[in-house]
Order: C-alpha cells, then sequence, then structure tokens
C-alpha cells in the first residue's frame, strides 16, 4: 500500500464529539514518508494507560510535527500535526521550598 496514495494530509481531531477514523498503516511506511516529506523523526514517546505508544515526530527546525499512536495490534496511526513545534522547559509543580 503507498502511503502518499491515500494520505489527505494528516487527521486533526475536531473534537471529542466527533467519531473520525484514523489513517493507519505500518510504522516503518509512516516513518519513512514523514522523513522523507518533512524531514520529521521521532522527538518524543510514552506509553499510555490503556498500552498504545504516543509519538511526537518533528522536522530538525520545528517547523512542522505530527502525533502518531502505535496500538498494541501492530497498527500506527496518524493523530495530529501542526506547525512550531517547541521544547517548553520542565517547570516544578508544587509550593516552592
Amino acid at each position: 500500500m503507498k502511503l502518499l496514495a491515500t494520505l489527505p494530509l494528516l487527521l486533526i481531531l475536531s473534537g471529542p464529539a466527533v467519531a473520525q477514523e484514523l489513517f493507519c498503516a505500518d510504522r516503518s511506511e509512516i516513518l519513512s514518508h514523514m522523513g522523507e516529506k518533512y524531514s520529521e523523526a521521532p522527538a518524543n514517546a510514552g506509553l499510555t494507560a490503556t498500552g498504545n505508544v504516543m509519538e511526537v515526530l518533528s522536522s530538525p527546525d520545528g517547523k512542522t510535527w505530527t502525533l502518531i499512536v502505535s496500538l498494541p495490534d501492530g497498527r500506527t496511526c496518524f493523530v495530529g500535526s501542526g506547525t512550531n513545534w517547541q521544547v517548553v522547559p520542565r517547570k516544578t509543580l508544587g509550593r516552592p521550598t
């Protein structure tokens, strides 16, 4: 399956009340496409409480980013995309000492 042929340029979810079908494909195909077309590569990742792996792909300059989720059944799906990715410094929560 050619990713480019069916990719409508990434889905952006419009809200929790709207059910939308996610575009899913093989993770290696998605990473290859995003790397070639947008110079994006994994920048951040985490494991969700439901066992999915959530990743942010970002271009080196941060101009573009893509959020993908890899499911336990082996599918990787586009969740959203945007521009101007920034790394935000972590702040300590709670009362100052």
